[in-house]
């Protein structure tokens, strides 16, 4: 995605980040892509100086756990 497609998302994020007592809550897939954006979005809530937290799926993706929680 390019960063004319961010901006949206990235403006709503401060806006909220810039709230009192906000904590910026992450859940990506842990690959590649998901280190890459929770990096942005760490980096974004140090910006906005709000509370931080990641999570992270035990499989490699969200979806790939869901699946493999409902075949359980």
């Amino acid at each position: 995605m390019d960063a004319h497609h961010l901006q949206p998302t990235d403006t709503a994020l401060r806006l909220l980040g810039g709230r009192p007592n906000t904590r910026l809550v992450a859940a990506t897939d842990a690959n590649p892509q998901g280190e890459a954006f929770v990096s942005r979005l760490r980096e974004l809530a140090g910006e906005l100086a709000c509370d931080f937290e990641r999570l992270k799926p035990l499989a490699e993706g969200w979806n790939a756990m869901l699946q493999d929680a409902a075949s359980a």
